[in-house]
């Protein structure tokens, strides 16, 4: 905000100022006028959109200055030669009458520009190139999207489940997560969040706990697999609602394979649902495929899915 207000009251300082010095020279010109006549005083007809090209404007900005100038008696339009569907434009003898004026206030203005540069410490140009470099590499929202999501990356920290901790929270997340998608929670679902020591981590599982700012706000659960085919099943994946977006449901996934790997596990198995559509986008890209639904755990599943771990 303040960059732009100052850079609109410099502007509008410099844009008054080009005013008064267009009516000391007597020179019949608005100052955003200027760039079309500029690029028409050598005297080339030229299309709108070359002009438009030419001083880094948009077509519609052109075409409207250049009607303003028609009307001021200017410049003429006339169809091309060339091109019978092409419409080119030239300055009028009014016009060009003017372009001898003009040359002489811009070497006026040039040496008072020199003047300023020469009695300032920063050299004006080559700071504006180098911001207007720097936002086209990389624009300023694009900046402030990195840096919001380093700040909350850094706010988010993956625990291991603690029962005295956690265990309130583990269930919260996962009633809500199911309830709010299926409205209906089931037997097999309070089995699990409900003794997750004794049915999930002393059977040789894992949970995860996703902390923001110390807050349980996400879990995963890694549970042994019965399917020998598997080592370990993914159940109870849950993000609370006010804080998805935030790459916490990847930070679990990862943090779910990372263990899987540094405890020998080769393959791991999910089931979801269509319905859990960011989910599901989100095993994929981790590179989970789906497979034939077979004996589902749960009514609501009708997706089922494998990794192989490399």
């Amino acid at each position: 905000m303040a960059i732009g207000s100052r850079l609109r009251m410099l502007t509008d300082k410099v844009t008054a100022d080009a005013a008064g010095i267009y009516e000391l020279y007597h020179v019949e010109l608005r100052p955003k006028w200027f760039p079309v006549f500029f690029a028409l005083a050598e005297g080339a007809e030229k299309p709108v959109t070359a002009i438009a090209k030419e001083i880094g404007h948009t077509h519609p900005s052109v075409s409207n200055i250049l009607k303003e100038m028609k009307q001021a008696g200017l410049v003429h339009f006339k169809t091309s030669k060339r091109d019978a569907r092409q419409t080119v434009v030239s300055l009028t003898p009014k016009g060009r009458s003017m372009t001898a004026t003009v040359h002489l206030l811009l070497e006026d203005v040039a040496r008072a520009v020199k003047q300023m540069e020469e009695d300032s410490d920063h050299d004006l140009w080559a700071a504006l190139q180098d911001w207007e470099g720097l936002l086209s590499a990389k624009s300023l929202l694009q900046r402030v999207t990195d840096i919001k999501e380093q700040r909350e990356a850094s706010e988010i920290e993956i625990v291991s489940f603690n029962d005295e901790l956690h265990h309130e929270a583990f269930r919260a997340l996962n009633e809500e997560w199911i309830r709010d998608l299926f409205g209906v929670v089931e037997e097999g679902d309070y089995y699990e969040f409900d003794h997750p020591v004794e049915n999930i981590i002393q059977q040789g599982g894992h949970i995860f706990i996703a902390l923001l700012r110390g807050k349980p706000v996400g879990t995963f659960a890694m549970m042994r697999c019965k399917n020998p085919n598997y080592d370990y099943e993914l159940v109870k994946f849950a993000v609370s609602p006010e804080v998805q977006g935030q790459g916490i449901g990847r930070r679990l996934i990862e943090a779910c394979i990372a263990y899987a790997r540094r405890t020998g596990g080769y393959r791991l198995f999910l089931e979801s649902n269509h319905k859990c559509a960011a989910a599901v986008h989100l095993y994929e890209r981790y590179g989970f495929r789906h497979i034939k639904v077979e004996h589902p755990a749960f009514a609501r599943c009708d997706i089922q899915m494998e990794l192989e771990l490399q």
